[in-house]
């Protein structure tokens, strides 16, 4: 295994706790399109100045839109 070969100590990684699994896949193309689409929904979600209900009407928009990267 390549990760073996690097002499990596692994017991000194930091662990961090999930905080939300926004999706996952297969596919590594669509994992990467995926990936934009959580960056953008958990930024739009730690904004404070938007209401609920905003949040939610941009956060529907978001996934009904079909967006090409």
């Amino acid at each position: 295994m390549v990760l073996n070969s690097l002499n990596t100590d692994f017991n000194a990684w930091t662990l961090y706790k999930i905080k939300k699994i926004w999706a996952s896949s297969d596919d590594f193309i669509r994992a990467k399109q995926k990936l934009k689409m959580a960056e953008v929904m958990s930024t739009s979600e730690d904004l404070n100045s938007e209401s609920d209900a905003q949040q939610g009407k941009l956060k529907r928009r978001m996934l009904a839109k079909k967006t090409q990267f």
